[in-house]
């Protein structure tokens, strides 16, 4: 048997499988996330600058497109591909609401069948996620 595995980052990006607010402006942020989670490190990621928030959200409609048609929500068909994926991986999701954590349990219950894994696979790896994970100094502290 081997080790879990543990999606620890899925906090950090949950906001993009909620409503994100679309504006033109230079202060564009995920509706969900406020400013106070900005004074973290992520105004120093490039993947939660604007222009590659815009770019990355194409992912999330492509979860909600997939999601759609089977009547779950972006959040809940990226937590159940990832309890599809392996049966070892155990996403962490973040909420402050109940509400959010009774719509993240029901991912548990969701299952997809090898034909609906490739089509989300297939969906979503057609996208280029625009802005790296890690800032440079991060970047060279990760074990490659």
């Amino acid at each position: 048997m081997g080790t879990p595995s543990v999606a620890s980052f899925f906090p950090q990006i949950y906001h993009f499988c909620t409503k994100v607010k679309r504006s033109s402006s230079k202060t564009f942020r995920p509706a969900l996330l406020p400013n106070a989670a900005y004074n973290g490190n992520r105004q120093s990621l490039l993947r939660f600058q604007p222009d590659a928030i815009r770019a990355n959200t194409r992912i999330v409609e492509a979860l909600n497109a997939f999601g759609r048609t089977r009547g779950i929500t972006p959040a809940q068909t990226a937590l159940a591909w990832l309890m599809n994926k392996k049966p070892f991986i155990v996403p962490i999701p973040g909420t402050t609401k109940l509400s959010h954590l009774e719509k993240n349990l029901r991912a548990c219950d969701i299952t997809f069948t090898a034909n609906e894994m490739k089509e989300l696979e297939d969906a979503v790896s057609a996208i280029p996620v625009i802005g790296s994970r890690y800032d440079a100094l991060q970047e060279s502290k990760v074990q490659k």
